[in-house]
């Protein structure tokens, strides 16, 4: 029985009512009490109620508005009423979250699914395509798996759509790190003979009934994942119980001393899909500006005591920075990548990151002086460190090239794009 709510709760009751054995007409709490009684009376059964997420139709606490998908559920009987009782039988229930082995569960009795191995994923991968990854496709298949979290629905929807279009794995992974064309692929619905007609088997429909059980269960808890979305998924620094209970948010056992979550990169693009579908460009701003003042905080006063603790919120200010260039931050952005310029030593990939990311910011800003002097320092930095051939080091190149071009210097930026040219026409050993 679909759990998802109340009405199909209902629905899935009336189809069992056709059955032998019970009176016609029946409808409203004399259907469902007569399903239940039904059930209860067979020698021997195992009842499914699946996606039983929206728990407040089974009496365990209350929506922030008191609602369940619209429906008012103050004076409406408890779900729980119905679901079926008694030794002959067995109730299985499915949820995204923790919650019902505290409430409807006894926590020992609740089952936690983990997450597949990358052995497992990769024998889901063939199966559902069909033939098996052959040894020089294997590279490109474990970063395909890799970019899909290990995630099952993810795995399985991939690899239906590569075995139905002859697409290799290889491409299917250029296409998927390209983000419209992401959303593209993981909004597809393939064909899946075990699921019901009228149910999504879209990844990003999938997330989204989760993002909207977390709006329904704490705003707070859904304002936190959206603005969580435009900084790294990797060592998010706080604890949300909400969005940890709802597999958003996973603790990371890389032995730290400070606790650290990680989230789901099909979670950050359901999101961001999310706003781009909705919301629009005005949620963008929102957001984007929340995570550029939370990753400002993580920032204090310039002590070297305090750099190793800097260096672990690192990614978060540079992706925040990013995000809030592209949704009109660019003062903000520059005045935080510049906190993180200085609080790293002149050498620490990170400062030459950040400095790259500062230069583009100033760019942008029409601060065109500042943004060549941080390109040549960068460039200067990436050719010591990385070398001169190296391909991030070329990028300055281009970037400087560009600046020079823009201010009307253009003799010395044809020289410095040639000698651009000429390195990466080079083969890297030469």
């Amino acid at each position: 029985m679909r759990m998802q709510w109340t009405a199909t709760f209902t629905q899935d009751c009336k189809i069992i009512a056709k059955r032998p054995g019970l009176a016609d007409g029946l409808d409203g709490l004399e259907l469902l009490t007569a399903v239940r009684e039904r059930i209860e009376a067979g020698p021997c059964w195992l009842l499914l109620l699946d996606n039983a997420d929206s728990l407040a139709v089974f009496g365990v606490g209350r929506t922030r508005s008191g609602r369940d998908q619209g429906q008012d559920t103050e004076n409406k009987q408890s779900l729980y009423d119905f679901v079926p009782r008694g030794p002959a039988g067995t109730v299985l229930w499915t949820n995204r979250g923790k919650r019902i082995s505290s409430s409807l569960v006894g926590g020992r009795r609740a089952i936690n699914v983990a997450s597949m191995t990358e052995g497992e994923a990769r024998i889901l991968l063939e199966t559902v395509m069909c033939r098996e990854i052959a040894e020089e496709e294997s590279y490109n298949a474990m970063a395909l798996l890799a970019e899909l979290d290990l995630l099952p629905l993810a795995v399985s929807q991939a690899a239906a759509y590569m075995e139905r279009t002859a697409t290799p794995i290889g491409e299917y992974l250029s296409k998927l790190k390209r983000r419209r064309k992401r959303w593209q692929l993981v909004s597809e619905t393939e064909s899946d003979r075990y699921r019901r007609q009228s149910v999504s088997n879209s990844i990003m429909q999938t997330w989204d009934i989760s993002i909207e059980h977390i709006w329904q269960e704490n705003q707070i808890a859904y304002n936190i994942l959206h603005s969580l979305s435009f900084v790294d998924s990797q060592n998010i620094p706080f604890n949300s119980v909400l969005l940890q209970h709802f597999s958003f948010l996973r603790l990371r056992t890389s032995g730290e001393r400070h606790g650290a979550y990680e989230m789901h990169k099909l979670v950050q693009e359901a999101t961001w899909y999310n706003l781009s579908q909705e919301g629009g460009r005005t949620d963008h701003w929102h957001f984007s500006e929340v995570a550029l003042r939370a990753a400002t905080s993580l920032f204090p006063e310039r002590r070297r005591e305090l750099w190793g603790e800097c260096e672990r919120y690192l990614r978060h200010a540079q992706l925040a920075a990013g995000w809030a260039r592209l949704c009109r931050g660019g003062l903000e952005a520059a005045a935080l990548l510049t906190q993180v310029w200085r609080e790293k030593e002149p050498k620490h990939p990170g400062t030459i990151w950040s400095m790259a990311d500062l230069a583009t910011a100033y760019h942008a800003q029409g601060r065109y002086e500042g943004d060549e002097k941080i390109l040549v320092e960068a460039l200067a930095l990436r050719r010591d460190v990385l070398g001169k051939k190296h391909p991030n080091t070329l990028q300055p190149m281009h970037d400087i090239a560009i600046a020079w071009n823009s201010r009307q210097r253009c003799p010395e930026a044809l020289v410095i794009m040639q000698g651009y040219f000429q390195l990466q026409c080079k083969p890297p050993d030469t």
